[in-house]
C-alpha cells in the first residue's frame, strides 16, 4: 500500500472512529425520587428498582443516546418534563398529559387494579353491579375508576378508606373486610412483606383498564429529533419484551412482572 493511499485510509478511519464518539446525544433523565416499592426504593436518595433499572437498560440498547440521570422530586419533574428542563421521565399516561407528551410504543410497565380477597373466600365479578353491599376497603384519596368511585359515593359498596395497604391486607385478614381494590403487584409485595403471601388471592377480572407507566419525553426537550428518540425507544422497549429482560429485572427483586 502506498503512502497517500495508507493516509487516506487512516484518515478516513478517524473520521469515522471521531463521528461514532460524537454521535451519542445527552438525553438529562429526571428520576423521580420518590419511594414507591416494590417499583422504586430510594437507598442514600438514589433511586433502586425496576423501574430505574428497566431505563438504564433501554438507553443501553441506544448507543445514539447518552443517560444524565439527575434525581428530581416529583412535584419539579411535573413542572421540568413540560418546560424541557429535563428531556425525560417516568410518568403515568393519562388523558391530560396524552397529546403534551411523547410516549414510546410500550410502557415501562401497567397499572392493573385488581380485587384480593382471602383464600377460598372469591366471589364472581363481571361488573362493579356485582359489588352492591358488599365490604371493601381501599387507600384513601387514590380513585378506582369512575364507575367504582360513583358506586362507593351512592353507598352501592360498604367502602372503607384506609391509609395503607398495610391497614387494608390487616383488615382483610381478619375478614373484617370482604375484598381489598388496589393495585395488585402493590397488594402482592405488601402481602409477602406480612408473611401473608399464600392467605389471598385476587379475582381475575380487573377493576379497571389497565394504566400505563411510560417513559415520556418532554414536548420542549433539548434532543435534536425526539420523534427518533421515541421510536428508538420504542424499539428498545419491544426488544427488552420479548427478550425476557423485563421479566429478568423483576426477578431480580425476588417480584413477576405483569403484562396487560
Amino acid at each position: 500500500m502506498n503512502r497517500s493511499v495508507w493516509l487516506g485510509a487512516v484518515c478516513s478511519w478517524m473520521l469515522l472512529y471521531s463521528a461514532a464518539v460524537t454521535a451519542a446525544e445527552k438525553v438529562v433523565f429526571g428520576a423521580v425520587e420518590l419511594d414507591f416499592p416494590p417499583f422504586q426504593t430510594l437507598v442514600n436518595g438514589q433511586p433502586k428498582g425496576p423501574d430505574f433499572d428497566v431505563v438504564l437498560e433501554a438507553f443501553k440498547r441506544m448507543p445514539d443516546y447518552e443517560l444524565d440521570v439527575q434525581i428530581v422530586p416529583f412535584k419539579r419533574v411535573q413542572h421540568e418534563i413540560f418546560t424541557g428542563r429535563i428531556d425525560v421521565s417516568t410518568l403515568y399516561k393519562t388523558p391530560a398529559r396524552t397529546g403534551k407528551l411523547l410516549y414510546p410504543d410500550t410502557p415501562i410497565r401497567w397499572s392493573i387494579y385488581k380485587i384480593a380477597v382471602p383464600v377460598g373466600k372469591g366471589f364472581k365479578f363481571e361488573s362493579i353491579e356485582d359489588l352492591k353491599g358488599r365490604r371493601l376497603g381501599k387507600l384513601e384519596k387514590v380513585p378506582v375508576s369512575q364507575a367504582f368511585d360513583v358506586a362507593a359515593e351512592n353507598n352501592r359498596i360498604e367502602l372503607y378508606e384506609l391509609k395503607s395497604f398495610k391497614a387494608m391486607l390487616e383488615m382483610l385478614n381478619l375478614e373484617r373486610l370482604e375484598a381489598v381494590v388496589g393495585h395488585a403487584q402493590v397488594i402482592d409485595y405488601v402481602a409477602m412483606t406480612m408473611d401473608l403471601q399464600g392467605r389471598i388471592e385476587f379475582l381475575e377480572k380487573p377493576v379497571r383498564k389497565a394504566k400505563e407507566f411510560h417513559i415520556a419525553i418532554s414536548p420542549e426537550t433539548a434532543v435534536s429529533d425526539p420523534e427518533k428518540l421515541r421510536k428508538a425507544l420504542s424499539v428498545s422497549l419491544k426488544s427488552m419484551l420479548d427478550d425476557g429482560t423485563f421479566d429478568a429485572i423483576y426477578e431480580s427483586y425476588g417480584l413477576v412482572f405483569e403484562r396487560n
